[in-house]
């Protein structure tokens, strides 16, 4: 398992909604899926750290800017899980996201963060079924444009 204090200065951490990328000053990008820092994937020859981390930043703020319920639906989720924890949340999510109920349930049995109150389950799942909607319209918006 990588460490950060073993790749030099933090650049910086971009937080995506199932991981953290650390970009490290020796030029190696660490990514965390809940289970700990691994080396990630590696610069093209010739692209700077700080460069490759600014183009995440701004790539992540497009992301953010063009859809405003996947927005919503990443600073909640990152929010209300700690990356240690967040992929249980997503998956119990993502699993019912019309039972908030279950999803309490499933997080109560296996879950050692602290707790999230039903409100909190309900709102994130209806962020959920948002982000799907938005991204369903998308998609079809696309493919209406295609056959034109």
């Amino acid at each position: 398992m990588a460490t950060l204090k073993a790749h030099g200065e933090l650049i910086g951490k971009v937080d995506v909604i199932s991981k953290v990328k650390a970009y490290m000053s020796d030029g190696t990008i660490l990514v965390n899926h809940g289970f700990g820092w691994k080396v990630g994937p590696a610069l093209k020859a010739g692209v700077d750290i700080r460069t490759a981390y600014a183009h995440q930043v701004e790539f992540q703020r497009r992301a953010l800017a063009d859809r405003p319920a996947y927005s919503r639906w990443h600073d909640e989720i990152v929010k209300a899980a700690g990356i240690g924890n967040r992929w249980m949340l997503i998956n119990a999510i993502e699993a019912m996201p019309e039972d908030p109920d279950g999803v309490w349930s499933t997080l109560e049995d296996h879950w050692d963060a602290p707790k999230l109150d039903l409100d909190e389950l309900v709102g994130l799942c209806r962020t959920y079924l948002a982000m799907l909607e938005e991204a369903n319209l998308a998609r079809a918006q696309a493919a209406r444009a295609e056959g034109q």
